[in-house]
């Protein structure tokens, strides 16, 4: 496999290594203080992090009964009761035009963005826990899950794109993105070989298949934008040194597929931002190019009576209601926001 960094200008290079690996590496897509602010936001925004439990700085506080609330693989979603529209870095990084520019090149058209989650590994290597150095191998992450987001005996025939934003560097021992390179060459091929054995969402390889043999570890500096062709079998390795990882997943939906999961995400921003301020960084951030990444201008009108703006405001109690285990109360306070904001209904 040859070299897969390239410059955001590289375009012709970087498209040859996708259609042949299956993935490649934009690096310095985004500046160092946007990248130093996303992180800055991941830990002390009350959406994500800032719970005022958890201190970046003392590893005691990095638990479950602090509320660190990543799940298996790494995945971080933002809290309940919270939105994206609330953040600021979250928005600037993937409005940024350079990294815009890589998605609308590889599809040769305009596209809408698809909010998306955070990834974090936290080290498990000589962490500083009551004062001692420590191993702590149960923080983690699932080995072995070798996967395709798509079916292998129906594969799309347009490229399909899913990314990464490495915000810290990815090395061989910080945890990260992983994969069989050029399987989405050879998709067709491993299919008529292998038995049908897909069940709708995502596909996982059987732990004993030859792909595990032949996955291979890709490193990449902070800054950088990782994409890949969902048509090949990626998963990502556990963190086993002593530095964090972390991701922002980035994805985009062509244009014209107008599909129900983009329809419902695009909704959401639109009714999110109903519950800002006019006065909120999200609107600064917002300009007519911003919108159309979000077709806002469509979505943000979903809603605008004072009663139905109450009614969100208050699913979304009921979301963070539920999210607390409290099912009961969520219930209750949504059959009264679904009367005062109908369109919840179709939520």
């Amino acid at each position: 496999m040859k070299n897969y960094l390239f410059h955001k200008d590289q375009k012709n290079e970087y498209l040859k290594h996708l259609n042949e690996y299956g993935f490649c590496v934009i690096t310095d897509i985004i500046d160092e203080t946007t990248c130093n602010e996303r992180i800055n936001e991941i830990w002390e925004h009350p959406a994500l992090l800032g719970n005022n439990n958890i201190n970046r700085n003392n590893p005691d506080t990095w638990t479950e009964e602090s509320g660190w609330n990543t799940d298996n693989v790494g995945f971080l979603d933002i809290n309940g009761g919270h939105s994206e529209t609330e953040l600021e870095y979250y928005w600037k990084i993937r409005f940024n035009p350079d990294l815009v520019n890589v998605f609308k090149t590889v599809y040769n058209e305009n596209v809408f963005l698809m909010t998306d989650r955070v990834g974090i590994m936290r080290p498990t290597k000589n962490v500083i826990i009551n004062g001692i150095k420590v191993d702590k191998p149960e923080w983690s992450t699932r080995k072995s899950w070798l996967h395709l987001d798509s079916n292998p005996w129906e594969p799309s025939e347009k490229i399909k794109l899913q990314g990464l934003l490495t915000l810290t560097e990815q090395t061989e021992t910080s945890g990260g993105f992983c994969c069989v390179p050029g399987f989405n060459k050879r998709i067709n091929e491993w299919a008529n070989n292998n038995k049908n054995t897909h069940t709708g969402g995502i596909f996982y390889f059987d732990k004993k298949s030859d792909e595990y043999n032949k996955i291979q570890k890709i490193t990449a500096p902070a800054r950088s934008l990782l994409i890949w062709d969902d048509k090949l079998a990626h998963c990502n390795y556990p963190n086993t040194g002593d530095k964090f990882r972390m991701i922002d997943y980035i994805s985009y939906e062509r244009i014209s597929d107008y599909n129900p999961d983009l329809i419902k995400n695009l909704r959401k921003i639109g009714l999110d931002s109903k519950l800002l301020k006019s006065d909120s960084k999200f609107f600064e951030i917002l300009t007519n190019t911003n919108k159309s990444l979000i077709d806002f201008d469509n979505y943000n009108k979903l809603i605008s009576s004072e009663r139905e703006i109450d009614g969100y405001r208050l699913y979304k109690q009921g979301c963070e209601l539920e999210c607390s285990g409290d099912v009961d109360g969520a219930i209750k306070i949504y059959q009264k926001a679904f009367k005062m904001c109908p369109i919840l209904e179709d939520i």
